[in-house]
């Protein structure tokens, strides 16, 4: 059986991939409109009712981040929408941003997929136990064996670790469902 190789663009690539991960139909519309702005062009969210403006800032900004784009991101609380385009190129800057590198140590970064790790078997162990659990739930399980989460926002790192798990449905702002493994 003969296959066909072809060249394919390492954007395409990283597009497709990013796409392919999107856990929600909403994510996937973000990724698809962030990737078709043109220069001089700008796109908003609309927010349906009941629906906190912060939250859907906070999704554009993590997809903007993981799809490695430069955006300027603005809420318009009057119209309830998020409104994103491209920041403007900055004289002197090269077309493709360059990827940051990690600040982190080897040590720093062993330690974060540790930490990840006791947080996620945290998570799934008073998951199994009941139908619906807060990321407070799981600090208090870890501090309560011993195990705290020495960060600023315990809360905050919990929830941005279960999101991307997927044997929990988020819910609402810290509350996950557990779909099982």
């Amino acid at each position: 059986m003969p296959i066909e190789i072809v060249e394919v663009d390492l954007a395409d690539m990283r597009r497709t991939a990013l796409l392919n991960r999107a856990k929600s139909p909403q994510v996937r519309a973000i990724y698809e409109a962030m990737f078709s702005l043109q220069s001089g062009e700008a796109k908003a969210v609309i927010a349906d009712p009941g629906e906190e403006l912060s939250q859907i800032r906070n999704l554009v900004t993590q997809c903007a981040s993981r799809a490695n784009l430069d955006l300027q991101i603005v809420v318009d609380r009057v119209a309830g929408r998020v409104l994103f385009t491209q920041k403007p190129a900055q004289a002197g800057q090269d077309e493709m941003p360059v990827p940051a590198k990690s600040s982190r140590s080897p040590e720093d970064q062993a330690a974060l997929v540790a930490r990840r790790e006791r947080i996620r078997e945290a998570a799934i162990a008073l998951g199994q136990g009941r139908p619906q659990i807060s990321a407070q739930e799981v600090v208090d399980f870890l501090r309560d064996s011993g195990d705290p989460i020495n960060l600023p926002r315990p809360t905050t790192a919990v929830s941005a670790v279960m999101r991307n798990m997927p044997e929990f449905e988020h819910v609402d702002r810290s509350r996950f469902t557990y779909q099982g493994s």
